[in-house]
């Protein structure tokens, strides 16, 4: 009877690990949101603040063959931490004629300077009537190296056993 209990306890073991469910470690995927830095290129345009446009007449003298001159001025201040080249533009007109000024001026980050442009004109020209029909500054565009920050979707893995009851929906699922 000794024996025949030992095999029949030795069958129930047996049963008991061989047909039921066998547990076993399986990989898991899942994934993470990570962030990560990279170097960019981006466009900006500088910022800057700029004075009215002002305008003279400088008188010549014709015996000393001294033409007179159209002079403009506008002060620009480049509140921008990147240096760059501003241009100026200005059309004035008096009496049916007009003249054209186009300047580029440099100016440091953070700094302001006094824009002058002046034309010689002919004696007897823009003496009446002068008036600014436009004018304009251009900031320049410049392209700068930043660091961004990005995000990327990762699959990662974790070690998950099929009998563990937190694992079995995991297992499921896959």
């Amino acid at each position: 009877m000794k024996n025949f209990n030992f095999l029949t306890s030795a069958i129930i073991i047996f049963c008991l690990t061989q047909c039921g469910k066998k547990c076993e470690d399986v990989n898991i995927p899942y994934t993470v949101r990570e962030s990560y830095t990279e170097m960019v290129s981006k466009s900006l345009e500088l910022d800057y603040q700029k004075s009215s446009l002002y305008y003279e007449r400088i008188p010549g003298a014709i015996l000393f063959d001294e033409l007179p001159q159209l002079k403009t001025k506008c002060t620009i201040s480049n509140s921008s931490k990147y240096g760059g080249n501003f241009i100026l533009s200005a059309r004035i007109e008096s009496q049916g004629q007009n003249i054209t000024f186009n300047e580029s001026f440099y100016i440091p980050a953070y700094s302001t300077k006094d824009c002058e442009m002046v034309k010689n004109i002919n004696h007897y020209s823009f003496q009446s009537d002068i008036e600014l029909s436009s004018w304009k500054v251009t900031a320049p565009t410049i392209t700068v190296q930043v660091e961004e920050t990005r995000y990327r979707d990762v699959t990662k893995y974790r070690l998950c056993n099929t009998c563990d009851p937190a694992c079995q929906s995991d297992v499921a699922t896959r």
